[in-house]
């Protein structure tokens, strides 16, 4: 047996495991090119003979006009605007997780065709797993719907190198600074920034050998989550109660805050303001952005697209 069959026979069987009587809903998440779509068929494979139901993203795009309304090569409109979320999770979210009506539709619209899908609903029989891939699945919008998710992780010049040989464009080049590759290398800067899917997936696998792909972290408390959500809410709330007072130092980054909230508190805050308020502008993603890079933890291979992101704001200035 392979590495790469091995490490897929084990996430298998740990998903497995995780199955009762209900939905098991497995996101597998990564940037553009990190191999999403064969993963998920191979992992279907390996947990067979178990009931699934797999789909993608991609049957959730929104339409052209939507998708380019900031323009082309606009990152800030490749994060926020590719997909219908709403839409998502009306037709297949919603109905599979606990407390849904079990009628469900893997796809509502055909992206190469810019044209709405009339598929008819199916009924889904429980115990069951959903496997979904896509980018972006770690989104406020997304993440609290997986019982278990994975993030892959490639480089952004893998990333762009498999993108274009899928493409068949060998002419273009691979360089991920590239103008032409900027809508996708910044928009995914932007998601990994915001929403730190590296963070909150049950593991994290690097994907870039092919034959060997190895897992790199596992967050304690996404497993925490997935066994028990109460338990891990509870710890959330502790570490909140603890947060520095008006004349304390914060944890993160040794500053006196005068409202006694900690860097991370006044982060989500945030973030919060920017999804319910896209408009809030240029201005607040340098500041978010800025104190990801300061306080946050970031590993090395962030912090170039990260940099890059800040400076395309800079020069844009009016883009949020």
């Amino acid at each position: 047996m392979s590495r790469r069959e091995q490490l897929l026979a084990q996430l298998a069987g740990e998903i497995r495991a995780g199955l009762g009587a209900g939905i098991l809903r497995v996101g597998i998440d990564g940037v553009d090119g990190a191999g999403k779509s064969c993963f998920a068929a191979e992992l279907a494979h390996a947990l067979a003979p178990a009931p699934l139901i797999c789909a993608s993203v991609d049957g959730f795009h929104n339409p052209r006009a939507r998708r380019y309304a900031r323009g082309r090569g606009s990152p800030a409109g490749f994060y926020h605007d590719s997909y219908n979320y709403a839409g998502l999770k009306a037709a297949l979210l919603d109905p599979l997780s606990p407390g849904g009506n079990r009628r469900y539709r893997t796809a509502i619209f055909d992206h190469e065709q810019d044209a709405a899908v009339a598929q008819a609903e199916k009924l889904a029989e429980p115990p069951l797993i959903l496997l979904f891939e896509g980018i972006f699945l770690h989104r406020p919008e997304l993440r609290d719907y997986w019982d278990y998710s994975i993030f892959l992780y490639v480089s952004p010049a893998i990333s762009v190198a498999r993108c274009l040989a899928r493409a068949g464009t060998p002419d273009v080049t691979p360089d991920p600074t590239a103008p032409e590759h900027r809508r996708y290398v910044e928009g995914q800067a932007l998601y990994l920034a915001a929403c730190q899917p590296e963070q909150r997936a049950t593991h994290v696998i690097n994907n870039e050998q092919l034959e060997a792909p190895f897992i790199v972290s596992r967050d304690p408390d996404a497993e925490a989550r997935r066994r028990d959500p109460g338990a891990l809410q509870g710890a959330q709330a502790a570490s909140r109660s603890q947060r520095p007072g008006p004349d304390e130092r914060c944890p993160d980054c040794g500053a006196l805050h005068a409202d006694g909230r900690d860097c991370r508190a006044w982060f989500d805050e945030c973030l919060a303001l920017e999804f319910s308020d896209p408009a809030y502008g240029a201005v607040h993603h340098l500041t978010v952005l800025s104190y990801m890079l300061q306080h946050n933890g970031y590993s090395a291979a962030v912090w170039p697209e990260a940099v890059r992101l800040l400076a395309r704001f800079v020069e844009d200035g009016a883009e949020p």
